[in-house]
């Protein structure tokens, strides 16, 4: 550590790291550049302004098991707000940068590259560029600007300090290229948890929450356009729309600047009112900003959720179908209609440009009507990935479907919502799962029916057999001995097994109760040829014959079989005749497979239509559109 006079006011300065070329004395504020043992005093440094982070100078951490410090502090401004760069030393000396902004923590490191980055006026949004031998997607483009700092830094800024910057990721990697200088500084890291830094030594939350009051002045504020009084729920809020006028105000360094008079009435209507609380994933969250957004063809609403210790959230509503969403910083990887996020794939449901139509309550970016984003949405129930494209940022944001029983009874609105018209792009189909339980329902019934059939088949009893014969004549039948059929009321089986040959026979099979005269009757053809062509034998048709009789009841039975033939047949027919109990029948079974199919095949139908309502506004429709309005 090297510790120098502060040319200003003589206050000890100290450096305590060799790449530490600024310091900005602590006592006086004076800027003070080091040039060898010399102090250079450029001149007084702005003051920061409050923010509500807890980090601090000589606050401490550890990051992949290398202690580090906090040592010096660049405050940044951009178009929507503030962010901070903390400037860190490690034990083993390396020299790292911590950001911070709205909530979020990356741990940088400069490394220099033996090719210039592309120039910054080139570079555009989701361009693809190498660095480092790898391909970076650039999120977001910025034109910031220094406003003040403090401790020791390793380069001069001062007040006014212009910083292009572009930020790139890949997966879970980090990069951000500052054209502050001639030649572009590039730094490579990641995002890390903030728990993960195992930090120490930060200012106590109490004095953060004073210091915020004081920054708010919530008791001065007064809307500029109807008088009404402002309260906002925290320091980090950088546009308010007033719930009374309608007015959007930019809040600006303890002021409310209007930015834009009342716009037109609220055409789409607010079911959670501002200031509401309830707790979702373990986290209480409020309620403290809505927006209505719109394409050309519907509108929604998006209510902002925050939370001191889990930042922002989002709650999505459209034709009373919600969604809760959370920004990512992983950018999914596109091909074709399919996005590809954590290893899942998401359809692409539609294209359309969201604009900003109306604001109430606070947001933590400069929100303007009529601000417009080029957005897609990809699904896969019940999940939904967007994509929002400006031509100096791409976001996503990732969430599930809500539930509207859900979003009641979480904050508990004083009316109740609106239930759910339509299918939503990422709702669950409710046929899903029943449709997966009647198809194994019926394959655990139609198994079990199977194995039933098959054991009834194999559980026969032999009633009767006899060999007849049916004389060729004007007669041409014969009749059995009378036999007995036992058991209870149920099929009788005949086999026949007859000696045709070369010829054809129409038969016609009569079972007689003698007691009663009761009959049933069949007729089968049965046919035969054989022969041989070029010493190859063939043969075709068959020479036996099955005959089921149903319902047959127990009791005292002949059976009559008369056959026509053609008029040159000579001789008799031979038939074996057995006669067999117990037989199933495969008819029924089929019919009971086919009433069985009936159930599962309409929940099919049913899963079939809901799909194609969800997808008939989409622009990639399936099978058409479908005019059921299934809730």
């Amino acid at each position: 550590m090297k510790i120098g006079k502060c040319p200003s006011c003589g206050a000890p300065v100290k450096f305590r790291s060799e790449a530490s070329v600024l310091a900005v004395c602590e006592y006086c504020n004076s800027t003070l550049l080091r040039q060898g043992e010399v102090l250079e005093n450029l001149g007084k440094m702005a003051a920061l302004q409050d923010d509500p982070t807890l980090l601090q100078l000589a606050s401490e951490g550890s990051y992949k098991g290398t202690h580090f410090a906090v040592i010096g502090r660049v405050q940044m401004r951009y178009e929507d707000g503030l962010w901070n760069e903390w400037f860190l030393l490690f034990d083993d000396q390396r020299q790292g940068w911590l950001g911070e902004a709205s909530g979020e923590f990356y741990v940088t490191f400069e490394k220099p590259l033996p090719a210039a980055p592309p120039n910054f006026a080139d570079i555009q949004v989701e361009q693809r560029v190498e660095l480092d031998g790898k391909y970076y997607q650039v999120t977001d483009i910025e034109s910031a600007m220094c406003i003040a700092g403090e401790g020791e830094l390793p380069f001069s800024v001062g007040p006014g300090y212009e910083a292009p910057v572009v930020d790139l990721r890949l997966e879970q990697q980090f990069a951000t290229i500052d054209y502050s200088d001639a030649t572009p500084r590039v730094y490579f890291g990641e995002r890390v948890d903030a728990k993960s830094l195992a930090l120490t030594n930060l200012k106590e939350p109490e004095s953060l929450d004073q210091a915020e009051a004081k920054n708010l002045n919530l008791a001065a504020f007064d809307c500029p356009n109807c008088a009404a009084p402002i309260s906002l729920s925290n320091d980090k809020t950088k546009s308010f729309g007033c719930t009374s006028c309608g007015s959007l105000l930019d809040i600006n360094n303890r002021k409310a600047q209007l930015v834009a008079k009342a716009q037109e009435v609220l055409s789409y209507p607010v079911a959670l009112e501002l200031g509401s609380t309830g707790k979702l994933d373990g986290t209480d969250w409020e309620v403290i900003g809505f927006m209505e957004r719109g394409s050309t063809n519907f509108s929604w609403g998006e209510y902002l959720l925050f939370s001191r210790g889990k930042g922002y959230r989002w709650l999505s509503e459209s034709s009373g179908h919600w969604s809760y969403l959370w920004n990512t910083t992983q950018p999914a990887k596109v091909v074709g209609t399919s996005a590809w996020y954590e290893n899942k794939e998401m359809a692409h449901f539609e294209s359309y440009e969201a604009t900003v139509k109306y604001v109430l309550g606070e947001f933590y970016w400069k929100v303007r009507f009529g601000d417009t984003t080029e957005t897609d949405d990809y699904v896969a129930p019940p999940q939904i990935l967007s994509r929002e494209k400006t031509p100096r940022e791409v976001t996503w944001t990732v969430g599930r479907y809500m539930p509207v029983d859900e979003v009641q009874a979480v904050f508990k609105p004083k009316k109740p919502l609106a239930r759910p018209s339509g299918v939503a792009p990422n709702q669950p189909s409710p046929y899903e799962g029943e449709i997966r339980l009647l198809w194994k329902t019926f394959c655990w019934l139609s198994l079990t029916i199977l194995v039933l059939q098959m054991a009834f088949a194999f559980r026969t009893v032999k009633v009767y057999s006899e060999n007849i014969a049916i004389e060729q004549g004007a007669d041409q039948s014969a009749t059995t001995q009378t036999f007995t059929v036992r058991g209870n009321t149920g099929n009788l089986v005949v086999h026949n097994a007859t000696d045709v040959a070369n010829s054809w026979a129409d038969l016609s099979y009569t079972l007689v109760d003698p007691k009663s005269g009761k009959t049933w009757n069949e007729a089968h053809e049965l046919s035969y040829y054989e022969g041989s062509d070029d010493g190859e034998s063939w043969s075709e048709g068959s020479k036996t014959d099955d005959v089921v009789f149903f319902g047959v009841p127990p009791g005292e039975y002949k059976l009559n079989l008369s056959a026509d033939r053609p008029d040159d047949a000579t001789g008799p027919i031979n038939a074996a005749v057995k006669l067999e109990r117990g037989h199933p029948s495969w008819l029924n079974w089929l019919l009971l497979q086919i009433a069985l199919l009936i159930l599962p095949f309409w929940g099919s139908w049913r899963a079939s239509s809901f799909e194609k309502q969800r997808w008939a506004d989409s622009d990639h429709p399936r099978g058409g559109s479908d005019d059921d309005d299934d809730d």
